[in-house]
């Protein structure tokens, strides 16, 4: 990937990790409670498409935003 590029990600991309984070992966003893791992997971992967496009996929282990709050 071109440098430029991933610079203009930057900011898009810690934004989604800390979404994870605040939105997604449960506090340690709610993770025990559902059988988890205390520590959640975020994956970033990233696959080429074509020539000239790549998809960048961000997933967490968590349990999701809770739409109910």
């Amino acid at each position: 990937m071109d440098r430029r590029v991933l610079e203009e990600m930057k900011a898009p991309l810690i934004h989604l990790v800390r979404n994870c984070l605040d939105h997604g992966i449960e506090p340690p003893q709610r993770r025990q409670q559902r059988s988890k791992p205390q520590r959640g997971t975020i994956t970033i992967s990233i696959s080429p498409k074509d020539s000239n496009t790549v998809e960048l996929l961000i997933t967490d282990d968590g349990n999701g935003i809770d739409t109910a709050k």
